[in-house]
């Protein structure tokens, strides 16, 4: 079936793109072990679906102002977030589990403001979603399907190698690490704000 193909390819690149929420998936890897990481790359299911039913039904008519506020917000999130990573505490070797609520809500805030699921699903998944519905709902779903399987799975096993290999690391180096990925969560936010000026 073409649709799960499309599904499974678009989701797969999406998966293993560099992006906000991957460097996110990767610094918590990194802080909280595996466990927590996979949690963060679960954020695509609860914030899409607002995405998709935004996108496909109302975004494609509003003015470009909407998305220079996004990516605007967004920016900002990620540089508050990254400004966090910077000014840590090293690492500990065992971290305390924070939470599901803590690492899913850090994920759906990164992925709701980012610019980048909104421009994926108004520009290429929503029409791709919206012509295999219109075939067969069963084409639908094999979309969206394929789709999150490979978007969270990808995320969930770059965070679980990483989360896992952790340990393999000096403490210092992962602090370094968590450090440099504050570094590019500030750099990412700062591009997404300077793209909207």
């Amino acid at each position: 079936m073409a649709e799960l193909f499309a599904g499974i390819s678009l989701g797969f690149a999406a998966g293993v793109s560099p992006g906000p929420l991957l460097t996110l998936v990767v610094v918590t890897a990194l802080e909280h072990g595996p466990a927590a990481a996979i949690r963060v790359s679960f954020a695509p299911l609860v914030t899409d679906t607002t995405v998709i039913v935004l996108a496909v039904a109302v975004l494609t008519t509003v003015p470009d102002s909407v998305f220079t506020a996004l990516g605007i917000t967004g920016g900002g999130y990620l540089i508050v977030l990254g400004l966090q990573e910077v000014t840590s505490s090293p690492v500990a070797d065992t971290p305390a589990d924070r939470g599901v609520s803590v690492d899913l809500l850090r994920g759906i805030g990164v992925n709701f403001l980012s610019p980048h699921p909104w421009l994926f699903w108004i520009t290429a998944g929503g029409p791709l979603l919206v012509e295999a519905w219109r075939r067969a709902p069963a084409r639908g779903v094999a979309f969206l399907g394929g789709f999150y399987v490979l978007i969270v799975g990808t995320k969930a096993v770059i965070g679980w190698v990483i989360g896992r290999s952790r340990h393999r690391l000096s403490p210092r180096l992962r602090h370094r690490l968590v450090r440099l990925g504050g570094i590019l969560l500030i750099a990412v936010g700062a591009t997404l704000i300077l793209r909207q000026l």
